[in-house]
Parts: structure tokens; sequence; C-alpha cells
């Protein structure tokens, strides 16, 4: 049957690639060439022959998309008839990305163009069929985005900026814990293993029984969140005030500030029984108190108007996929264009975590005193490593929020991988043309 077909295709593609590699080592043998170069041909004929392998299902997909884009065919699958688009916006969803991807690649150069794509990112739902003060929330968060890019990188340091982020973290957080339906403004009907409260679970299940308990727990670690973020803050202003009257590091602020760090890093791993967008908000909550730790200016109200613009972006995406698609009708198989767009939003998100607040080409870049809450002897290893943890706390959150959203919308993580994988060498090879040897 088929079985025997592919089966017996497979074994010629093995054999194909057996000699073809062993061609390919006697060459490099009688050439006396080093181990690297043995390397150097085994990956790429491992990647061939599993390209072969699986050549008919990529075809498939490849011209499948194609057909859809080009309008020579309507997929009645995955779309329903009132919502399907039209081969024109598939086009120019097509053209968007690309134009998307280069214009990222742009920014490296300047990096006040993202404000830009901020003033893009408010105005792309409001089309949408989305609540109105949804869109105005979103309206009104990008544009508070949008101005960190414009503010120099060497701003100096400011504890009331500070401070300033710190309260509205936690002003923010305390209103999602004492309002939680705010915090995805309404529940989706994705059916989801996380549960958003006692109705949720089925009759049957012999979880209900321990239901509260898990949510008196998942209170009371929102709780303690909220202790560590103001800790914090009280450890930022103290610290600040005796290191400014030459009073150095207070000894009980450097113990404390460890053990807020870990702790607040040791609650992101805790399992709550909530909906992922509670996942979403609980995660930025235990990275905003380390990141206050390590924050001497601006930089704490970026990650406070990035983090609410990730979290509305992931409630957009949510609900407008509920819109577009029947329930119960999406293959998780299936790479659609809606699925590149989003690849290219985290490609950009990403560029933002790095590039928001500074130039993470140089250490020097960023203030050592960020690290004066833990330490202040000269340790070059200890305060990197700080500074390095610093900067990727904006980036593992995006990742996170992506990762959820993939999740919500049962897209396949390796397909989402390998979309990304692919725009990243596209970005590649444009800064491979734009590689100079000669001149300035």
């Amino acid at each position: 049957g088929a079985k025997t077909y592919q089966a017996r295709d497979n074994q010629v593609f093995n054999y194909i690639a057996v000699l073809v590699g062993l061609g390919l080592t006697a060459k490099l043998y009688k050439e006396n060439t080093s181990f690297m170069y043995y390397l150097y041909v085994v990956f790429p004929l491992l990647f061939w022959r599993w390209t072969l392998i699986h050549g008919k299902a990529l075809g498939n997909i490849i011209f499948d998309n194609i057909s859809m884009t080009l309008g020579w065919a309507r997929s009645k699958t995955f779309y329903t008839t009132d919502d399907s688009e039209t081969s024109k916006s598939n086009v120019f969803l097509v053209l968007s990305c690309l134009v998307a991807i280069e214009a990222t690649c742009l920014i490296y150069y300047y990096r006040e163009l993202s404000s830009l794509a901020f003033l893009y990112f408010a105005v792309w739902p409001l089309r949408k069929n989305l609540p109105i003060h949804l869109k105005a929330f979103w309206v009104v968060v990008c544009i508070f985005t949008a101005i960190f890019p414009l503010v120099p990188v060497d701003y100096g340091n400011s504890l009331k900026l500070v401070i300033l982020g710190g309260i509205l973290i936690f002003v923010s957080s305390l209103i999602t814990l004492t309002y939680p339906k705010i915090s995805i403004f309404v529940h989706t009907e994705k059916p989801t293993t996380q549960f958003t409260g006692e109705s949720d679970l089925p009759i049957q299940s012999p979880r209900q029984k321990s239901f509260q308990q898990y949510l008196h727990i998942h209170r009371f670690f929102r709780i303690a969140q909220l202790f560590l973020l103001s800790l914090s803050i009280v450890l930022v202003i103290h610290t600040t005030y005796s290191l400014e009257n030459k009073k150095g590091l207070p000894f009980v602020n450097q113990v404390l500030s460890w053990a807020t760090l870990f702790l607040s890093l040791f609650s992101v791993f805790f399992p709550i029984p909530c909906h992922m967008i509670d996942h979403i908000v609980h995660l930025f909550t235990s990275l905003s108190t380390p990141f206050t730790l390590l924050s001497v200016s601006f930089e704490l109200l970026f990650f406070f108007a990035f983090g609410i613009f990730l979290i509305l972006w992931a409630i957009l995406e949510t609900r407008s996929s509920h819109m577009t698609f029947s329930p119960g009708q999406y293959n998780s198989s299936t790479v659609t264009l809606q699925d590149l767009r989003r690849a290219v939003f985290y490609a950009f998100f990403c560029y933002v975590a790095f590039f928001g607040t500074g130039n993470i080409a140089s250490m020097s870049s960023f203030e050592i005193s960020s690290t004066y809450r833990f330490t202040t002897i000269f340790n070059p290893f200890l305060m990197s490593a700080l500074l390095i943890f610093k900067v990727i706390i904006p980036f593992i959150f995006v990742s996170c929020v992506y990762s959820a959203l993939n999740w919500l919308l049962h897209i396949p993580s390796s397909a989402c991988f390998l979309l990304v994988i692919g725009i990243s060498d596209v970005m590649t090879m444009t800064f491979f043309f734009l590689v100079k040897d000669t001149g300035i």
C-alpha cells in the first residue's frame, strides 16, 4: 500500500545519503582536511535527506499557501465562507511581511524608526470587530511605548523614574489581582487545560473539590509577588540614598536584594490553575521585581509599557482568531499567513526587547550602578552576569508571550520555530549585503 511505497522511497533516500556521504568523506580524506570539514558535510547531508523524505508534505504545504495567497483556491476546511480572505488581502499581507522584515533591518541603524512601528500597531486592530474599550486602551499603550525609542540611551540615573515605574507595575498587578477579569477583559471560549473558574471544571473532575484550595494558593502567590515588588522599590530607594550619603551598601539591603531576586524567580515556576493570559500576567509581575532592582532610569517604565503592550497583543490575537476561524475547525498541522504575520511581529518585538532602552552591542552602554543593589565591590564576572540578566528579561517575557499565544491558538511550536528561523535568515542575508569591506 501507500506505507510500503513510502518506506521504499525512504530507504532509497537513505542509500543515496550514505553514498553521497561516503563519496564526500573519501574526497576530504584524500585532501587531508581537518575534522571540521567533515562536520560541514554531515549537517547539510542530514538536512537534505530529511527534506527529500518529507518533500511531498512540504510541497503540499507550500503549494496550499501559494494557492491561497494568489486566490487560486479556497480552503473550506480551515476558513469559514464569510471570513475567507480575498486574494488581494493575501498578497498585501505577504508583501507587508517582506517590507516589515526589511524595515526591521533598517531599524538596527535608525533606532527611532521603531516608534513609527508602534504607531502602526496602534491603528492595526481598529478595523477588527473588537470591544471599543480594548481598542482605546491598545492605542494609548502603543503611543506610550513609542516614546521610549526616542529617548537618548545616555539619559542618566533617575530615581524618580524608577519609583514611578515600580508604582505603575504594582498598581496594574494589584488591579488584575482584585479584578481578575480585567486581565483578559473577556475570557475566551477556546478549550484549555487551564481553568478560569470553578464552573469550568467538569462535574466528575476529582480536582473540583480542591479547586478552591488551588485558588487560595494562587492568590497567596500573587500577594507574595506584590509584596516582593514593593520590597524591591523600598530597597532601591534606601540603597540609593545610602550610596549617595557615602554610607555604602547596607548588608541587610544586600541580603534582601538577593533573596527578593531568587524568590521572585522561584514563583515563576509555580503552577497556577487559571487561564493562560493570567499566567502571562503572573510572569510579568515576577520578572518586574528583579528588573526593578536592576533599574537606574527609565528602563522600568519601558518594561511596564512594553509588558502591557505584549499582554494586550496576546489578547487581541486570541480574540481576533476566534472571529476568523470556526470553533474546532483549526488544524494545528497547517501554517497560515496569519502565523507568518505573528512570526514577523515576534521578530520585531525581539528587537525592541533588546534595543528599546539601550545598545546591546556594548556592555559599557549600561550603567554599572545597576548592580549596586547587589554588590559594590568590583567583580567583573558577577556584574556582567547581572547586566546580561537585566538585558534578557524583556526578551524572556517576549518569548513566553509568543509561546503562550501559539498555545492558545493551537499552533505547533515546531512550525513557529521554522517561521522565525526563516525570517532570521532573510534578515541575515540583508545584513550580509550591507557589509562593506572598503571605505566608511
